[in-house]
């Protein structure tokens, strides 16, 4: 099964809702996984078999988090908390093909009382009033007074969620436990890089800047695979003397990472920082003047037209000029490349929305294409498959709307909307 990014909503450095249309999150798994001991306690759970061969048990929804954190406090036993939403893919995902597995209720029936909590429902609505809550799914670890030990949030496989609990009990992995060490001045080298990830995962960029500095400037050379990762993890702004660093070194990263991955967060982090830069909250609009001044002081020549191309692509979307903004982003994507495939299909999508000329929605078909070929998810077969559809080539509509329905169904999707299209085709 594949396991997709955790991140739902925008997380941007700011509230980029309000300047850039375009906001995207990274994900990044931490696997620094060395507690020897700790996992070889997991692996003998795993072997004892010393309950009942079932997964999780999940507390009844109606019981509070204030009645579990009583509960937890007569038993001296670490709370786990789910946060989940019935309409989100990656939790419906783990509530059908993770919690139920045998190996995973036999760790996290044995070492925590485990509760699951609908985001939108009043209690879900209390706990995010009391933590962060950005992305789903999102897993809480207390202690028996309901403080707070770990944090983390997204999908993943079932040996990596059992990590996750069988970690969430060593200080030495604890989020809170090494924010607090850092914010102390107590941080180890190898502690900096665990809460590095940590905070990139979570969206704690104000901590993530300071924290992955503070791990550099332990390092002598930045360009060995380890610190390019650290690095990597910590970018943020082009204004951060690490983006100039990768600027003068983007072979090496290149090498590293990968044209399309280096290259889709090197354009996010531009178009986030010029929007912003740009922004004019009374006039809830943008200066272009401002933003390519910004550019020029922050960025290479070769980098400042297709950051500005972009931009402009950006504001007529947020000015709700469809016209010109379809016209303006299928002229910015015949002279440049983008690696970003959530930004192509968005462009893609829009284009579907807003117009009925062929040649138009031909193009928003191809941005499609371009992002299936970077990121072959459902939704952008799907839109590949509207967008052929509209314009009349049913032969590959139906050869997308397939593959969209096919890979909806693996990822736990019950519907899609070009099930039309092989309805009416058929």
């Amino acid at each position: 099964m594949t396991f997709r990014s955790s991140w739902d909503y925008s997380v941007s450095k700011d509230d980029l809702s309000k300047v850039s249309y375009f906001s995207i999150g990274y994900f990044m798994l931490n696997s620094a996984i060395n507690k020897v001991l700790l996992l070889l306690f997991g692996l003998s759970l795993l072997k004892s078999g010393q309950l009942v061969g079932q997964g999780i048990q999940f507390k009844n929804p109606t019981i509070s988090f204030e009645d579990i954190v009583s509960e937890s406090r007569d038993s001296d036993t670490i709370i786990f908390v789910t946060v989940y939403s019935n309409s989100c893919e990656n939790c419906v995902q783990m509530m059908e093909e993770v919690y139920p597995l045998e190996s995973v209720g036999t760790v996290f029936n044995k070492m925590f009382i485990n509760l699951k909590i609908e985001i939108d429902s009043d209690s879900g609505i209390a706990f995010a009033e009391k933590f962060p809550v950005r992305a789903l799914p999102t897993y809480y670890f207390f202690d028996e007074k309901g403080t707070p030990l770990h944090w983390e949030n997204g999908a993943r496989p079932a040996n990596e969620f059992i990590k996750m609990g069988l970690q969430a009990q060593d200080p030495e992995f604890q989020y809170f436990n090494l924010k607090s060490q850092f914010e102390r001045g107590e941080s180890t080298p190898d502690q900096l890089k665990r809460l590095t990830f940590l905070a990139e995962d979570l969206g704690e960029y104000g901590l993530l800047e300071r924290v992955h500095q503070a791990y550099l400037a332990t390092q002598s050379n930045w360009l060995t695979p380890e610190n390019m990762q650290i690095l990597f993890a910590g970018l943020i702004s082009i204004e951060q003397e690490t983006f100039q660093f990768l600027l003068q070194h983007l072979e090496e990263f290149d090498t590293s990472f990968g044209t399309h991955k280096l290259f889709a967060k090197i354009d996010q982090l531009m178009l986030n920082d010029v929007s912003m830069s740009a922004y004019d909250s009374e006039k809830n609009g943008f200066d272009l003047d401002k933003a390519r001044e910004y550019a020029e002081a922050f960025l290479p020549e070769s980098m400042v037209e297709k950051t500005m191309s972009l931009f402009q692509v950006n504001q007529l979307k947020m000015e709700g000029n469809m016209s010109a903004f379809i016209n303006t982003a299928i002229r910015h994507f015949d002279t440049y490349e983008s690696y970003n495939p959530f930004l192509l299909n968005n462009i893609a999508r829009t284009i579907l929305e807003n117009s009925t000329d062929k040649q138009q929605l031909l193009k928003g078909a191809n941005l499609a294409e371009k992002a299936i070929q970077l990121e072959n998810g459902w939704q952008c077969e799907e839109t590949a498959a509207l967008l052929y559809y509209k314009a009349g080539d049913i032969q590959k509509a139906r050869m997308h709307a397939e593959r969209a329905l096919e890979m909806a169904m693996k990822s736990g999707v019950e519907s899609v909307e070009c099930l039309e299209i092989l309805e009416s085709s058929n």
